[in-house]
């Protein structure tokens, strides 16, 4: 496996990995980018309600603006207006599109394709690295090129390499 082909995640919020990716990873549809709606809880002023899968009301505690999302309908109320917003539930976690959430709620997203897949960021002023910098901390960088393929060990064991990032 090499660093151009390891995997990647898709989703961070701010200088940090999106924790739940393998459940809830990034949705690219025609051009658009969904994200989960618990993403933004990662945020610690903004405040998540989900009454079952298909209602979730997402509140900045900051500057009082708010979605709140009926999935089934296909709309949100968003500050008192009502808008058509696409969106849907994948393995019972609800989804919504990721510019609308974001311009919405005072937060940030850029988006970035790495080797053919698509990465998205939402930020905030608590972001310090840029995302090039976040993707270079995230690539997979074998300890040994030579278990690049991920060789037996003795024992018919196999190394696993588990990357962690710390704030400092």
């Amino acid at each position: 496996l090499s660093a151009a082909q390891a995997p990647l995640a898709s989703l961070f919020v701010n200088d940090s990995v999106w924790m739940k990716e393998a459940m809830a990873p990034l949705v690219r549809i025609d051009g658009k980018d969904y994200i989960p709606c618990e993403i933004c809880s990662y945020f610690d002023y903004i405040k998540l309600t989900n009454n079952g899968s298909d209602n979730v009301l997402i509140e900045n505690t900051v500057n009082g603006s708010y979605v709140s999302f009926i999935v089934s309908e296909k709309k949100a109320a968003v500050n008192g207006e009502v808008y058509d917003v696409d969106g849907f539930v994948q393995n019972g976690v609800p989804y919504i599109e990721a510019d609308f959430l974001a311009e919405n709620l005072g937060i940030m997203t850029e988006s970035f394709n790495y080797d053919g897949n698509q990465i998205l960021r939402l930020f905030d002023s608590g972001a310090n690295l840029s995302l090039d910098e976040i993707i270079k901390a995230n690539e997979y960088k074998p300890e040994n090129p030579d278990d690049e393929a991920g060789g037996e060990l003795e024992g018919g064991f196999k190394k696993i390499y588990i990357f962690t990032k710390y704030d400092s």
